[in-house]
């Protein structure tokens, strides 16, 4: 259980629902220093990484889209956070948002060369649609594996990351329970209230829309963060049973 002074750490998955989170966050860390990731404001890793210890103690709260291993720049003790998403689902979100972005880095690239679906899981673009959620609790490490060569190895690494080191590990499919759990573990004072963000609004209904063969596709792509996945699950399963065994 982490103390009340730990800095939490939260991982954003793209296309998680990382971005509700964050508003969420935000809010339950109002008046606390809070450093966010974000290159687009000129705030980087290595902007964090170049601040003195003094001011990186006081930090109560660090999100942004970043993988796990920051803790180990940080003087005080810290604890991760993250969400995790159906690969499936992700995949599908993360090519629609990258059709609907234009400054979204790989949406030239989509775009140009028309690529479907299909056609965008196969492609090799980048880590991002290669177990990328494995890769996030894996550490900086798995940026260096080549797309398509990502074996048990990272699982096993991003399994023992998160049971040493992460207080909550979410579900998207499972938002309000992932909430509830964040609460007890985080000793927040309530359950927050929140509005879903960043929705996509061109994204087909998966099971209307999107054939079985390019679900098969997606998951043959994504293995690894198929059995992560699944394994976040019964986790979180067993965490919630154990704080309703504790509260009774």
């Amino acid at each position: 259980m982490p103390h009340n002074s730990d800095c939490v750490i939260f991982v954003h998955i793209g296309k998680t629902a990382g971005t509700t989170l964050s508003v969420i966050l935000i809010r339950q860390y109002a008046g606390q220093t809070i450093f966010a990731v974000d290159a687009s404001k000129g705030t980087t890793i290595e902007t964090l990484k170049a601040l003195p210890d003094e001011e990186k103690s006081q930090i109560n709260l660090l999100r942004g889209h970043i993988l796990f291993g920051l803790h180990e720049d940080l003087p005080q003790p810290a604890t991760y956070i993250t969400m995790l998403r159906n690969p499936v689902n992700r995949i599908v979100s993360l090519y629609y948002h990258i059709l609907r972005e234009e400054t979204h880095y790989l949406h030239e690239a989509v775009t140009s060369q028309k690529m479907t679906l299909e056609d965008y899981v196969t492609s090799g673009l980048a880590g991002e649609i290669d177990n990328f959620q494995g890769r996030a609790l894996a550490g900086y490490e798995s940026t260096r594996i080549p797309v398509g060569e990502c074996d048990r190895t990272l699982l096993s690494k991003a399994k023992v990351n998160v049971k040493d080191h992460f207080s909550v590990v979410g579900i998207t499919e499972r938002f309000d329970d992932s909430l509830r759990l964040m609460k007890e573990r985080l000793g927040w004072a309530t359950l927050p209230v929140y509005k879903s963000m960043n929705i996509a609004t061109n994204k087909p209904k998966r099971e209307r829309e999107i054939s079985e063969s390019t679900i098969r596709l997606i998951q043959s792509h994504n293995a690894l963060d198929c059995e992560l996945y699944d394994w976040a699950c019964d986790q979180l399963d067993e965490q919630l049973s154990k704080g309703l065994r504790d509260s009774a």
